[in-house]
């Protein structure tokens, strides 16, 4: 009898549960945590400092990002958590404020500053937490509310971030400028994200102050953050918000305004740069158009028009530039670069548009419906060529026109195209969101019905009479939301958008 051979098992590697809720020195050093309360065994014993998380993240099926390895990771060590939303704003947040235009900001720049930074790092880990809760909800703003486990993390890391900065305020360290201007500008996204326009507003003026200084002493700060800062300064005119708002009488004439400078396109990138320079001036006069009265326009119609004429004959330039270089380069164009050019396209007759039906009496009630309808198509056309995973850029793309057809067109019925389109489109462009501007569009809307006491059932039974409880939240944010250019230029009463003050962290006397 043959006798059986018994093949002997592989040793099975015993099972550990993983502690969730040990200190954060464990977790990183790769200990098992004995989670004494207070200060657990393994830090003191060893005179480590124990320190447990206030907030964790909500256990998530795997979102396909790629992780970070702590032994490539330059920076401080990262928990799990942190690993998480570094890695989702390395391969997701940033992939989309680069999806359309090349920036050296945020890959050449923040990236390895987060991992050499430790301030910048957590802001950078705030910031990604704040977007994928935006994300979650459709880019519907967060607001204020605390049991969301997404917001409690990122309100612990922008703690952590300001602390670390605070530590450096009295230092001589020439890269501390660098650090926190880094962490004002993620610290106003973050906000912007949230809908918490005072806020963003207050961050955005701290680190514009920050840069001036910097500069008085001599310090080199990274041209491409002091352009951002620039224009986000700029563009927080449209809503009056607690920081650097500008007007259009109190900014000296641009240099191609002085001076005729002829505009040279030899890539994309370059006409980008053109469009932002010139719409950095056509914003001031757009905020300024939309926040006045009839009356106020006509008494000073001659310098406004002549403000107008010179900023369209300069996007006609940039038009012609644009086209000849396009045509010079035939088909040897990538697609990124091929999307790019159609959507600095649209931008230009978004901006020509705007700036003629701002005007009264500019353009007869059929010629405001036919531009408002090419606006609408062009959107409509970009919407179909940007990525569906793109929900954030800092470029004005799609709302701005969406938001002007849905606010001012004559046709009611384009009116409630854009809003859909609005709705269908959850994104936040710089300042500008998505769900913001439908919803102040639908009000605007709603008021001009009544207004005109026309039969208009259809619109009843789609957007009901009670105010939106999501606009008032968002207006709430800031103490002269009544002074928000679209605010404004919808005539709209928010008497019962009683703004509050909430306690923030913000980067006030760290330097």
């Amino acid at each position: 009898m043959t006798e059986k051979r018994v093949i002997p098992s592989k040793r099975q590697k015993a099972c550990h549960s993983r502690s969730k809720t040990g200190c954060r020195t464990c977790r990183v050093r790769r200990v098992r945590c004995d989670e004494f309360p207070g200060a657990c065994n393994n830090c003191t014993s060893t005179g480590r400092k124990c320190e447990y998380d206030l907030h964790r993240l909500p256990a998530r099926r795997n979102m396909g990002l790629p992780r970070i390895y702590l032994s490539r990771f330059h920076g401080p060590a990262l928990t799990s958590d942190e690993q998480t939303c570094f890695s989702y704003f390395q391969y997701h947040t940033i992939s989309g404020l680069v999806d359309l235009f090349d920036s050296p900001l945020w890959e050449r720049y923040i990236l390895p500053q987060s991992c050499a930074e430790p301030a910048v790092c957590h802001a950078v880990i705030m910031l990604s937490a704040i977007h994928q809760d935006a994300e979650t909800n459709r880019m519907r703003l967060s607001g204020n509310r605390t049991d969301d486990s997404h917001l409690n993390f990122a309100l612990e890391h922008s703690t952590r971030s300001s602390a670390l900065l605070r530590r450096r305020g009295a230092s001589n360290d020439p890269q501390k400028y660098q650090a926190v201007i880094t962490c004002c500008l993620l610290f106003v996204i973050g906000e912007l994200l949230r809908g918490h326009y005072g806020r963003a507003a207050m961050h955005l003026h701290h680190g514009v102050q920050l840069i001036e200084e910097a500069q008085a002493q001599g310090q080199i700060i990274e041209p491409v953050l002091v352009n951002l800062f620039d224009h986000l300064s700029v563009t927080a005119a449209l809503y009056a918000a607690d920081g650097p708002t500008q007007s259009i009488d109190a900014v000296d004439e641009p240099e191609w305004v002085l001076n005729v400078c002829p505009i040279v396109v030899n890539s994309v990138g370059e006409a980008q740069k053109a469009f932002t320079a010139t719409l950095n001036y056509s914003i001031l006069l757009i905020a300024y158009l939309m926040r006045s009265t009839q009356a106020e326009i006509l008494a000073n119609y001659d310098d406004l028009w002549l403000k107008r004429q010179r900023i369209l004959a300069r996007y006609a330039d940039l038009a012609q530039a644009l086209d000849s270089f396009c045509q010079e380069r035939g088909c040897r164009f990538t697609p990124k670069e091929e999307r790019g050019a159609q959507v600095l396209r649209h931008l230009l007759l978004v901006q020509y548009v705007t700036l003629k039906v701002l005007f009264p009496g500019d353009c007869s009630t059929s010629q405001v419906t036919a531009e408002c309808a090419a606006v609408l198509s062009s959107s409509l056309a970009i919407m179909d060529q940007i990525s569906s995973s793109t929900t954030f850029t800092m470029e004005p793309v799609v709302c701005p026109g969406l938001h002007i057809v849905a606010t001012l067109c004559p046709d009611l019925r384009l009116r409630v195209r854009a809003i859909e389109a609005l709705r269908a489109w959850p994104h936040m462009e710089g300042m500008i969101n998505s769900e913001v501007c439908a919803s102040i569009a639908i009000e605007a809307l709603k008021a001009e019905v009544q207004k005109m006491r026309k039969d208009e059932s259809w619109i009843a039974a789609e957007y009901p009479e009670e105010r939106d409880r999501f606009l008032v939240e968002v207006l709430q944010s800031s103490q002269k939301a009544a002074d928000w250019a679209p605010i404004r230029m919808s005539q709209l009463d928010i008497g019962d958008a009683v703004p509050y003050q909430e306690d923030t962290v913000v980067l006030n006397d760290i330097l």
